[in-house]
């Protein structure tokens, strides 16, 4: 989540913006029959210190970027 949030936000500080992570786990994985670990997130497209917008992430653009992180 640390790497995802610097690569999203690489010049702003953790006070500039807020991500809320949800975790999951209900989903079963149907090659190994455990369950999998899901990641969500929101992110509120304002900067927190100046309540400009904010879009840190658009998926034409930027999925390549994220993808690995």
């Amino acid at each position: 989540m640390q790497n995802f949030e610097q690569c999203l936000f690489p010049d702003l500080e953790k006070d500039q913006y807020q991500v809320l992570w949800v975790q999951r786990q209900d989903k079963i994985n149907p090659d190994t029959g455990q369950t999998r670990l899901e990641l969500n997130f929101v992110i509120p497209n304002v900067e927190l210190s100046t309540r400009k917008r904010l879009q840190p992430f658009y998926a034409p653009a930027d999925l390549n970027r994220v993808a690995y992180t």
